[in-house]
């Protein structure tokens, strides 16, 4: 019981405080995001491509990665979409995404069955009986 209020006093007493390698931790990460932003409001600028960089900062927040932020369609429909909800935004732009990897899918499949095709027509074996 005495450890019980031990723990609450110096619960208290260190309400909203956080220890310094937390601390340090945070400050890394902030770094680390400022670095992100600045990298793809770059890329954008070269691409003559017109993001804010709040705009930016959100879809990092978002959990989106820099080869994800870097599509322009995917920037164009964040850009269209940004003042609603972020639940909605995200939702809009995860099923854009889904979209789009179900697009490169099809495409590789297309691709593999070309191939065999060519391949068929090349080993064909009756164009080559003697």
């Amino acid at each position: 019981m005495i450890l019980k209020k031990e723990a609450v006093k110096y619960n208290k007493e260190f309400t909203g405080e956080i220890c310094k390698s937390c601390s340090e931790r945070k400050e890394n990460d902030v770094s680390e995001t400022e670095l992100r932003v600045k990298r793809i409001q770059k890329i954008c600028e070269g691409a003559e491509v017109e993001v804010m960089e709040g705009e930016i900062l959100r879809m990092i927040n978002m959990g989106y990665t820099d080869g994800e932020i870097l599509n322009w369609k995917f920037i164009k429909l964040f850009q269209e979409n940004k003042n609603e909800l972020e639940g909605v935004v995200k939702e809009i732009l995860d099923k854009y995404l889904e979209e789009q990897i179900e697009t490169e899918g099809n495409n590789e499949e297309e691709e593999d069955t070309n191939d065999s095709e060519k391949i068929g027509k090349i080993l064909d074996p009756e164009e080559y009986e003697i």
